[in-house]
């Protein structure tokens, strides 16, 4: 549980939450691309973002964060977030045993 830390210590749990466990899934996603991007012929878009649910009655949300294009070894080869209207997403840096969001480090 890397991110339960600086999820605990967050002004607002659950509202950061969301951005926490979007981080956690890109990083995978980044390792399944590079395992598994040779298999596939051309190129790889992958759009990343949080799925904002809202009461019965309302219309859910999409927030993009991220929009990339990978070439067949697993390498980005264009990031596409300014094509569309991306959100931004919080920038951790993760240690062994923990995960700090960047903004949070001195400079």
């Amino acid at each position: 549980l890397p991110y339960a830390g600086y999820v605990e210590a967050a002004t607002d749990r659950m509202a950061e939450l969301p951005y926490a466990l979007f981080d956690a899934q890109k990083k995978m996603m980044g390792t399944l691309l590079q395992a598994g991007a040779g298999n596939v012929p051309g190129k790889i878009a992958v759009l990343g973002g949080i799925q904002i649910n809202t009461q019965a009655g309302k219309s859910d949300y999409f927030l993009p964060l991220s929009f990339e294009l990978y070439d067949s070894s697993g390498t980005m080869v264009k990031d596409l977030r300014s094509t569309i209207d991306c959100g931004r997403a919080h920038d951790y840096v993760s240690t062994s045993t923990s995960v700090t969001r960047a903004s949070s480090l001195p400079v």
